[in-house]
């Protein structure tokens, strides 16, 4: 299999992290931050897959098929959790804070 930036990419990603929304603006934009450096990584894991997967003999085996959908599956739902955080970073009130 491809060499991977995270060998264990699959157990480091953590639903939670990507469905909890910050209650802060800092947090947002410290959470917009990480999951930037996690977009590219997951990018650079979907390129290195898919080199790997051309240059072989024959098609992709099972499990590559399987990491290819849970890398894709992976890169939606962060774009979707970015979207949201660029969507509460754009908002005037923070739980209790007012940005000025």
């Amino acid at each position: 299999m491809a060499d991977f930036e995270d060998s264990d990419y699959d157990e480091e990603f953590d639903e939670d992290y990507y469905e909890d929304l910050p209650a802060t603006r800092q947090q947002c934009l410290e959470q917009i931050s990480h999951l930037e450096e996690d977009i590219q990584e997951n990018n650079t894991n979907k390129r290195n897959l898919l080199k790997e997967i051309e240059t072989q003999p024959g098609p992709a085996t099972e499990d590559q098929d399987e990491l290819l959908w849970f890398i894709e599956d992976a890169g939606r739902r962060m774009d979707e959790h970015m979207e949201n955080l660029k969507r509460l970073l754009s908002k005037d009130e923070w739980q209790g804070e007012k940005e000025k």
